[in-house]
């Protein structure tokens, strides 16, 4: 179940997402025996163009009272023929987040493939200068964007998957 501006194309819908596990092409998608669920989306390049302007949603809102916390996360650069030229840092981050400071993973690098290559996401351990900023925030889904700006010139899909737990705020 593809909600907001989300173009994607959700392997295992709707339990790309994390709503009651739904076995996926790739496996069981969803929860697992021990409250950890799975997620992976696949992120056409027409949205990755516009990723930083128009962050695309990979987890959807957990609900009243819980946040989300991602444990770990990978990003699959499916390559094309044009490698991402610019802004080539990927990060997931938690809706209304500051974009670099309070993303809770992130791709270094990533989008600069000229082939098709997986990166292990690295947990964002910076929260900013800021005494408000929050990487967890009660009832908000988790985004993909880039750290300072739209990619240029790219051609190529992203595999974005990993694994989160759900839990109270």
């Amino acid at each position: 179940m593809c909600v907001g501006k989300c173009d994607c194309s959700c392997k295992g819908e709707p339990g790309a997402r994390g709503v009651q596990g739904v076995p996926g092409p790739m496996g069981p998608v969803g929860p697992s025996a021990n409250g950890l669920y799975t997620f992976e989306v696949i992120i056409p390049s027409a949205q990755v163009l516009t990723a930083f302007t128009s962050p695309v949603l990979v987890i959807d809102p957990p609900g009243v009272g819980l946040e989300i916390e991602v444990i770990s996360s990978s990003c699959k650069v499916v390559f094309n023929s044009i490698a991402y030229a610019t802004h080539i840092i990927g990060i997931l981050l938690t809706d209304t987040a500051i974009n670099s400071t309070g993303c809770q993973m992130v791709f270094d690098n990533a989008l600069n493939a000229t082939v098709t290559r997986t990166w292990h996401g690295r947990v964002n351990f910076f929260a900013g200068p800021a005494s408000n900023q929050q990487m967890l925030i009660e009832n908000k889904g988790i985004y993909f964007s880039t750290t300072v700006g739209d990619p240029t010139a790219g051609d190529s899909d992203l595999v974005i998957s990993g694994l989160y737990r759900i839990k109270n705020s």
